[in-house]
């Protein structure tokens, strides 16, 4: 997973392509994804898409403060079972 993504489109297009539902309805406030930020997301429900929005990052392992966006080591705490 990469650190930053540039949204070169406003939300209503990504639901328009998507065929989403647009339940956020609102413009992020930058026009790029980080960790720990807001980013949109469309959902794949039973009878429809939805649009909205998600925090960026895997969720940290016990113990570990910090956003989780790049694991490479294999003996880090990501990969071990709670």
């Amino acid at each position: 997973m990469c650190n930053l993504y540039n949204l070169k489109v406003k939300r209503w297009e990504v639901a328009e392509y998507y065929s989403a539902e647009d339940v956020w309805r609102d413009e992020l406030k930058k026009n790029y994804v980080s960790p720990g930020r807001p980013g949109l997301v469309v959902i794949q429900g039973e009878t429809s898409r939805k649009l909205t929005i998600m925090r960026w990052g895997f969720p940290p392992p016990t113990g570990v403060k910090s956003a989780v966006v790049n694991v490479r080591n294999y003996v880090s705490p990501f990969w071990r079972t709670p």
